[in-house]
């Protein structure tokens, strides 16, 4: 194509038929080369590369090419702040199609963003607020022909700043401003620069960085969650908003913490002892892994970040984010972070005679050359390997803790097997023989086609054997809900096995999952009767109005009594049931039974009743067995005390904060609780340090809460009960 120039500015047109699109999957460059001719040489000439493709927000959604686009990011550097050789390669396998670029990034950055129009990533454009007008629109200009451009990025945490509307679970309306005085002045500054970038580049959106809604663009919030959320809490955190009415903007959480952020990580007491009166370090990690770990806590910790990451990007992934990048402590990347040491690689890298003969003009991966060896031992991450005209020998990728979730939760392709509806988020694993098994397979296909799928289920446990072949056709874009029920087999002892999914699609693509399952025999086909052998005593029982009795769901006989005057002489047990011991209850009759050698078991109790000293609600998920030798707890083990079958009814379903709300920023707030199913104990009570008391089962962080305790007081014995008894296995 050719056209005289007249004056300054010529614009060439033209078509290009039967093009290939560009997308994360298939990168499509074309090259675009511009001439200047006089007299019939050509004296000046430039090229572009660049690709055709669309991008809109529409329907509440990212749409590239007409497809959903939803983004799994990473940052394109290690913690180092460099770019080694093979990273993109190493994201890709890791499932991510998006880079994550902070609107402190801006500077030059087109080396990046070309890289990333060749490897099939897609990312915003970091502008600084304080540029003048000149240079953004030099700025915008540059970047507009990437097609790995989705928009521009800038003024960071505008709402944010203002009020934490944004990090509340229950604040999901995608029109909601703040109102003060301030936020209104910020507002209108925002708008004035999202008109600003789109006079200059009309084709994308202009988005502030963490700011909450902005109409136009899409919700951008910072997803810190509080050190105090439970683990159901954190994975259904964006259930509230994946149902909210009327939705307008896609959601990205543009710095998504998989789980708590901690920064006090060692106590100032050092160390502590444990089990045998070993010492281990007292950090903050080990407390808060020991609420799901139990003392394997301290020898492996690394298994809670596992089970919270895991939880989170499953929470993700259900709920329909449409972009998030999972950041875990000063690592970016899901990585546990070192930058003290090479993590036991040995810096074997030299550099060559190719180094220093470079041409000016080198690409990405040559730019890190640049760093010298002793900065890489005290910086860097030995995790890629150098290319090998520098001399260094591969370095094999090694597996960690986190690679299945890379494998599954973070690729394009993700499927995983749920609990049914409408509480897929819990975990029920207890069951009864002939009860009904209900769960169910997620499957995302956040892939660019829709998928026909193949999924085997197995169930195993004992002797039984159920296996299902099924076949499903998952739209692009599409998050899949499919129903799986079996029946728990007839059991004689406590029998545990295993739900197995592995999906397959074509191409190859395998996906698997596991969810372990426990069947209990029934109470009535046990060896072992509720009553101990030869023990004929008698029980009375303690009721609170309105309350469901426990024995007589149990279908055990007792005598109701009250403590308005003197216990029956010939009472052997009492036992108070949940919510019985209210503060106008008369404790007097009780301690004098105690005293004269009484024996009295006690549920559940909040702490608005009588004994509400050192009750606190701490919605335990599991509890672990602190006395195996103890005959309340023969048969049992620690993973039958980890959540339980059905609503903990003695706590609320949903604990929701303040308007002002902002995760762990605000920690003397409260803390937000989106459900109270699955839960062990509501209340517990903090282990006593002094007295003739002995914690039967302890919870909570660093182990210091008790859910069940044994306590004598005079010739009396008293066990209080904490697990929550509206679940039909406790």
């Amino acid at each position: 194509m050719r056209k005289a120039v007249e004056g300054d500015t010529t614009t060439l047109s033209g078509s290009c038929p039967g093009f290939a699109p560009w997308s994360p999957e298939a990168p499509n460059l074309f090259t675009a080369r511009v001439g200047l001719m006089k007299d019939g040489e050509v004296v000046d000439e430039c090229q572009r590369r660049f690709g055709f493709r669309t991008f809109e927000i529409k329907g509440a959604r990212f749409m590239l090419n007409g497809n959903i686009l939803r983004l799994r990011t990473a940052h394109a550097t290690n913690v180092s702040g460099v770019m080694e050789p093979g990273r993109f390669d190493a994201l890709r396998r890791s499932g991510h199609n998006s880079i994550f670029m902070h609107a402190g990034h801006a500077g030059y950055n087109e080396p990046l963003f070309s890289r990333m129009d060749e490897e099939g990533f897609v990312g915003f454009v970091p502008t600084a607020r304080d540029w003048p007008d000149e240079k953004t629109i030099a700025e915008v200009r540059r970047y507009r022909s990437h097609p790995c451009v989705l928009g521009y990025v800038s003024d960071q945490f505008g709402q944010l700043d203002c009020n934490g509307f944004s990090h509340n679970p229950f604040s999901v309306s995608d029109t909601y401003y703040p109102e003060s005085e301030r936020a209104l002045k910020l507002y209108r500054f925002l708008r004035a620069r999202a008109d600003f970038f789109a006079s200059v580049d009309p084709t994308r959106p202009y988005f502030p960085h963490a700011t909450g809604n902005f109409e136009g663009s899409f919700r951008s919030t910072n997803h810190y969650p509080t050190y105090d959320l439970n683990l159901l809490d954190h994975a259904m955190y964006y259930v509230p908003w994946s149902q909210r009415e009327k939705p307008l903007l896609p959601y990205h959480l543009y710095e998504s913490g998989v789980h708590a952020l901690y920064y006090d990580i060692t106590h100032p007491e050092h160390s502590f002892e444990v089990e045998e009166g070993r010492s281990v370090t007292r950090r903050i990690d080990y407390e808060c892994a020991a609420r799901y770990l139990g003392p394997r806590a301290f020898d492996g910790w690394m298994d809670w970040e596992t089970m919270f990451m895991r939880a989170s990007l499953r929470g993700f992934r259900l709920c329909g984010i449409d972009g998030f990048t999972p950041w875990v402590g000063d690592d970016c990347f899901l990585a546990p972070a070192n930058t003290t040491q090479a993590q036991d690689i040995p810096d074997n890298r030299r550099l060559s005679w190719r180094y220093f003969a470079l041409p000016t003009a080198q690409c990405l991966d040559d730019a890190w050359m640049r760093m010298c060896s002793w900065y890489y031992e005290l910086r860097a991450q030995a995790r890629r390997q150098w290319p090998d005209e520098y001399g260094q020998q591969p370095i094999e990728p090694r597996r960690c803790e986190f690679s299945d979730i890379y494998e599954n939760e973070m690729q394009p392709l993700c499927a995983f097997i749920a609990d049914h509806e409408p509480d897929a988020f819990s975990r029920e694993h207890t069951f009864y023989p002939g009860e009904t098994i209900s769960k169910q397979l997620v499957i995302a296909n956040d892939s660019e086609r829709d998928l026909d799928v193949d999924c085997r289920v197995v169930f195993t446990l004992g002797d039984h054997s159920d296996a299902r072949n099924i076949k499903l056709r998952v739209q692009q874009g599409e998050v899949l809900r499919a129903p799986v029920t079996l029946d728990a087999p007839k059991v004689a002892v406590k029998t545990t096995g295993g739900l197995a999914l592995t999906l397959t699609a074509p191409g190859g693509p395998e996906r698997t999952d596991r969810f372990e399952i426990t069947v209990f025999p029934r109470p009535s086909d046990q060896a072992r009767p509720w009553r101990a052998e030869g023990w004929t005593g008698s029980v009375g029982v303690l009721r609170s109005a309105g309350q469901p009795s426990l024995l007589e769901a149990m279908g055990l006989p007792a005598r109701v009594v009250a403590l308005d005057g003197e216990l029956p002489a010939d009472l052997d047990l009492l036992v108070v049931e949940r919510g019985a011991l209210t503060e106008d209850v008369d404790g007097s009759t009780l301690e004098r039974y105690l005293q004269a050698g009484g024996r009295v078991l006690i549920l559940e109790q909040t702490d608005k009743g009588l004994l509400d000293w050192r009750l606190r609600e701490r919605r335990l998920e599991a509890v672990f067995i602190a006395d195996r030798s103890h005959p309340a707890l023969a048969g049992l083990d620690d993973r039958d005390l980890a959540y339980f079958r059905g609503p903990a009814t003695i706590v609320p379903r949903e604990r929701r904060p303040a308007r002002f709300y902002r995760h762990g920023q605000s920690v003397a707030m409260e803390t937000p609780h989106l459900t109270n199913v699955g839960l062990v104990a509501g209340y517990v009570i903090a282990k006593p340090a002094y007295g003739n008391i002995h914690p039967l089962l302890v919870g909570g962080y660093d182990l210091e809460e008790s859910a069940l305790l044994e306590a004598r007081s005079g010739k009396g014995r008293v066990i209080r009960c904490l697990p929550t008894t509206s679940c039909v296995i406790c």
